[in-house]
């Protein structure tokens, strides 16, 4: 199989770059790691730029998506400061947003999907070969948009240094128990809460913490924790919609983002914490 474009990881970044260069008359090998409808842990906000990188795209919103105007910020015995935006943001349940982006990719065999890691074998001036679920490929151009914790296209990524304090992040969806009417970020010490709300009466719980060792605790325990360490993020809260999930934030930086043919995309560029769906919206 021959494709100009190459593009490793199915996340949002990944599938808006497929979308982007199908519409550019490109042909286009997506290799998805997770597989479709992956539902990653992350803020589920959208900045007014990631909003309008979806408009740009033509992805519809309408019945999807619940606008906010702008941010909160919550300190202990601080109060509370409130930020408008120019534009409204957006939030979106993840697999909303991920369904409403492949709308947009075009059938086989301008744009072919396939299941699975992808390995490149060789790569030169003219291009690259790679492996992904039993199958050859070749493509002119390359984006990795594997995630923070990707392998692919590893000349242009640093190693990872080990035996760090590093961040860790675990999101959570609850019932709206009493209105939300913008995003709030609970700060206290090495332990903060964000609350997106979210389409269909609910709330995005984010709780961002330092955690010293290699070993990431249960994201239900960080989750408690974190709604402990700062009851006032609570408060809006109603019951769990499901097991909260967890990963590491390790912020690595890239050696580069772009090499001749070859780019990163996303948190692969260099992560940033999904606070607020900020990573989310630079990607796209």
């Amino acid at each position: 199989m021959e494709f100009d474009l190459a593009i490793l990881g199915g996340g949002a970044g990944g599938l808006a770059c497929a979308a982007r260069a199908a519409a550019q008359g490109l042909s286009v090998l997506l290799c998805e790691p997770q597989g479709a409808g992956f539902d990653k842990p992350c803020g589920e906000g959208l900045m007014p730029s990631g909003v309008l990188a979806l408009r740009e795209l033509g992805v519809a919103s309408a019945g999807r998506t619940r606008p906010f105007p702008g941010l909160r910020y919550c300190v202990p015995g601080a109060g509370s400061l409130e930020i408008d935006f120019a534009a409204p943001g957006q939030s979106w349940w993840r697999p909303d947003l991920h369904a409403a982006l492949l709308e947009h990719l075009p059938p086989a065999p301008q744009c072919v999907r396939l299941e699975g890691s992808a390995r490149v074998t060789s790569r030169g001036e003219s291009g690259f070969v790679l492996h992904c679920a039993g199958q050859t490929a070749t493509a002119r151009w390359l984006v990795a948009a594997d995630g923070a914790s990707g392998t692919s296209a590893a000349w242009l990524r640093r190693a990872r240094r080990p035996g760090r304090a590093r961040r860790i992040g675990v999101r959570g969806r609850f019932e709206e128990r009493s209105s939300l009417d913008r995003v709030e970020i609970h700060l206290g010490g090495n332990m903060d809460v964000y609350l997106t709300p979210l389409p269909r009466s609910a709330v995005n719980v984010v709780v961002l913490a330092e955690w010293p060792r290699a070993d990431l605790p249960a994201a239900a325990d960080v989750l408690a924790a974190g709604l402990k360490h700062l009851p006032a993020a609570g408060a809006c809260l109603g019951a769990s919609l499901g097991p909260p999930a967890g990963r590491s934030l390790g912020l690595p930086w890239p050696r580069t983002a772009t090499d001749g043919r070859a780019f990163l995309v996303g948190d692969a560029g260099g992560a940033v914490d999904p606070i607020l769906g900020a990573g989310t919206s630079i990607a796209l």
